[in-house]
């Protein structure tokens, strides 16, 4: 007898393989932008805490290499930050993203802004944000003595290019010596 196509050959259609879809299901994707989104919602703000808290770092860093330089450099109670930055071609390799601003006043690197005031005790040299819990909260600043001191700045005072000519030159209330 001849073979006969039946319906248990090979050809039919009834039991081939399903081939699955290498897409993915509406529903796992919803739910894997779900999780990313609770991912994103999660490590966000300590992302954030975490660049503000190295921001405030990098400064504390700078004004320790600038106060050095303050003191290697003869005539530095007269001098601007940016003239002292010129008289010390070796800090301006070391920190190369630092930008001038108002004529050399003032320095900008790393969310954080740079002046060098004169005192009756001598130069002090200090620090604040750029933009007030965006890139940073705290001020600091170096006395004549090498002393380092932090400010909260909880409110803001410090904060743009506008501060250094609001605050007196002298620290006042509210400054304590950083560790």
């Amino acid at each position: 007898m001849a073979p006969t196509s039946s319906r248990f050959s090979s050809n039919s259609e009834e039991f081939s393989p399903k081939v699955s879809s290498k897409r993915p299901s509406t529903s796992a994707l919803i739910s894997l932008a779900a999780i990313g989104l609770v991912v994103l919602l999660v490590a966000l703000p300590s992302l954030r805490g975490f660049a503000l808290r190295e921001n405030e770092t990098d400064a504390i860093r700078l004004i320790r290499a600038l106060g050095s330089a303050c003191l290697d450099t003869p005539g530095s109670e007269t001098l601007t930050i940016g003239e002292l930055l010129v008289a010390n071609p070796a800090l301006q390799h070391r920190f190369g993203d630092l930008e001038h601003l108002s004529e050399h006043a003032v320095l900008r690197t790393h969310g954080y802004l740079f002046d060098l005031v004169p005192t009756d005790e001598g130069p002090t040299l200090r620090a604040w944000p750029w933009s007030h819990g965006r890139t940073g909260h705290a001020a600091f600043a170096l006395t004549p003595g090498g002393d380092i001191l932090g400010h909260p700045n909880s409110e803001g005072a410090w904060s743009g290019t506008s501060s250094a000519r609001k605050q007196p030159a002298s620290l006042g209330v509210g400054w304590r010596q950083m560790p």
